[in-house]
């Protein structure tokens, strides 16, 4: 009775034993499968032979080839705090292309670069002058034809635009009935020309233009080494290797990301010219007119004997009392431009730092 009941005690064990065996094993193979890198071995055939333990595991085993970082994509650096990223990047001279696929059909980010601006063009002129001064003349007096320095009897300062009364043998002796005149121009003096500035600024452009465009989805670690991330291929004209980005322009962290670019969103632009001034007044003169007025008629009314200046030696006046009215004006006069030259610059302004994988 022994035997029987020992051989009964081991098939009973032998039942409950082999089926827990079978399944370990299964569950170990799907692992190995999962990774890509497992043998294809007995174990594999092990579990495929289970009842039903090969297909239970086949779940498991597709989600991990899902996540496996291969083909359209590959395992790049993580990003570092502050930056974001990664993205592909186009720095070039012509427009730039739509993003890739697998990137979001919206650019993340649009800017520019290889800014020219030429400088102001400056110019400068002067209006005519304005005013400019006219300095009464002296008007001198001769008793007899000649106007000879000898016979000079009397001088005269008239205020200008003012009817004065003179008497023209005063200082003469009384002797002659005529007297001569001498009328030199008036001087002018002062004035100034008011100064019209011309500025033209060249347009700018930009010789390069730059795009970045960000994963469609965000990235995961999926299979990729520690500190690693799973991203889209750029493909030409992007730049193969993907790239951070950060606002300003800002060192390029050590963790891959080494080639640097940097992109512009605007321009700084100070383009001016230095001012516009006008020199002195120059060549300007003064007209100058004496109206006599025949003796004894009142103000300065009456038909007049016009003198216009210069004159050297007048025609006989009659050596009376005689009402007499000074006209001048200012004509002409010009200035000469000061020198200008441009100033300030267009700089690129609002920059964005993209630090790209080699």
């Amino acid at each position: 009775m022994v035997g029987p009941y020992r051989l009964s005690l081991a098939f009973v064990l032998s039942l409950v034993v082999a089926p827990a065996c079978g399944q370990a094993f299964s569950s170990g193979s799907g692992i190995a499968d999962a990774g890509g890198d497992g043998p294809s071995g007995s174990g594999s055939g092990s579990a495929s032979s289970s009842s039903g333990a090969g297909s239970s595991s086949g779940s498991p085993q597709g989600d991990a080839e899902s996540s496996t970082c291969q083909g359209a994509f590959h395992c790049v650096p993580g990003v570092p705090v502050g930056w974001s990223g990664p993205v592909e990047l186009y720095d070039g001279t012509i427009t730039p292309p739509p993003c890739d696929s697998g990137f979001s059909s919206m650019p993340t980010y649009d800017g520019n670069d290889q800014l020219t601006a030429p400088a102001a063009t400056c110019g400068c002129s002067c209006d005519g002058a304005t005013g400019v001064q006219c300095a009464a003349p002296t008007l001198s007096v001769y008793s007899l034809m000649g106007c000879a320095a000898s016979d000079l009897c009397a001088t005269h300062v008239l205020g200008a635009g003012q009817c004065a009364s003179i008497d023209f043998s005063s200082g003469c002796g009384g002797g002659p009935t005529l007297v001569e005149l001498a009328l030199p121009e008036g001087a002018a003096s002062g004035g100034s020309c008011s100064p019209q500035p011309s500025k033209a600024l060249p347009p700018t452009s930009w010789s390069a233009a730059g795009r970045a465009c960000a994963p469609a989805s965000p990235p995961a670690p999926a299979n990729c080494p520690a500190q690693s991330v799973c991203a889209p291929r750029s493909s030409s004209p992007y730049l193969q290797g993907l790239c951070i980005m950060h606002d300003g322009d800002a060192a390029c962290p050590a963790l891959g990301y080494s080639v640097k670019h940097v992109l512009y969103a605007g321009i700084d632009d100070t383009r001016d010219c230095t001012a516009c001034t006008c020199g002195g007044v120059t060549g300007s003169s003064c007209t100058t007119t004496l109206l006599t007025f025949p003796p004894g008629t009142p103000g300065c009314t009456a038909t007049p004997n016009t003198l216009t200046a210069p004159v050297t030696c007048s025609t006989g006046i009659p050596a009376q009392q005689s009402n007499a009215l000074l006209k001048m004006g200012a004509t002409g006069g010009t200035c000469t431009p000061g020198n200008v030259q441009p100033t300030g610059s267009a700089t690129p302004a609002g920059p964005t730092t993209f630090c790209c994988l080699p």
